[in-house]
């Protein structure tokens, strides 16, 4: 842990969030930048004659090859409940309990909350200016990929250590 750890910058906000016991194992300021998302919905296939054809196919492969494969999941899987939570959240802090969705630089609001024992594994997959990618995979079977580090992997790194290898 590090001076610039959210650890250590917000020591009170964290201490504010855990139960009786609960002790921190990693935090790293996370965001998600979505990509293509398979959501388990069914694919489209259309033509106008302003846009010409459409396809979800087409389309998902294209946003594939620029941002990747983001999420998949189905509508209120893990992935997209952690997905909807960073909206508003800035840091992923793992517990020896919980993976804890929070918004620290304020007053240390608690978003959302997942049982640890729900995330089935981590692991760190970095691409260009992706440095700290994580992919997470939940017990449901869902997924989602954060990013927590553009140029540097060191938090993703200790993120990925706090949770279950995939």
């Amino acid at each position: 842990m590090g001076a610039f750890d959210p650890e250590t910058i917000y020591t009170a906000q964290l201490a504010g969030m855990l139960a009786s016991g609960e002790r921190v194992l990693a935090a790293a300021t996370a965001s998600y930048f979505s990509g293509h998302e398979e959501l388990g919905q069914p694919g489209y296939l259309s033509f106008d004659l302003v846009n010409g054809l459409s396809s979800s196919t087409l389309e998902g492969a294209a946003v594939r090859a620029v941002s990747g494969l983001t999420l998949v999941g189905f509508p209120g899987s893990l992935a997209t409940v952690a997905r909807d939570a960073l909206r508003d959240a800035n840091t992923l802090v793992v517990t020896d309990r919980r993976v804890l969705f929070a918004q620290l630089e304020t007053h240390g609001n608690l978003i959302a909350v997942i049982g640890r024992h729900q995330v089935a594994g981590a692991v760190l997959e970095p691409r260009i200016f992706q440095s700290g990618r994580v992919t997470v995979a939940f017990t449901d079977g869902s997924m989602l990929r954060v990013m927590c580090g553009m140029f540097s992997a060191r938090a993703a790194r200790r993120l990925v250590a706090a949770l279950p290898p995939r």
